[in-house]
């Protein structure tokens, strides 16, 4: 899998590319989050999963930026308009 990923790593696209991180069991995400940024992603994320990443010194972009809606139900609700 180590050489999976390197392969994917050495690919340049010339868009941001964006992975949203939300996870019920917060055990391990730290450890997915660095692999994602090192493979070139801005990491989005709400909530506990959010707060989680954020103090362990990984970047993210809050949900509510993307979608202009304020948070809702502890992070529950991604994608609706309202």
């Amino acid at each position: 899998m180590a050489k999976k990923i390197k392969n994917i790593k050495n690919k340049k696209t010339p868009h941001k590319k964006y992975a949203l991180l939300s996870v019920y069991d917060k055990k391990g995400i730290l450890e997915i989050a660095k692999i994602i940024k090192d493979l070139g992603y801005e990491i989005i994320s709400s909530g506990g999963t959010a707060k989680t990443l954020l103090e362990g010194g990984i970047e993210i972009i809050p949900v509510q930026t993307i979608t202009g809606n304020p948070e809702c139900f502890d992070g529950r609700m991604k994608t609706i308009s309202f």
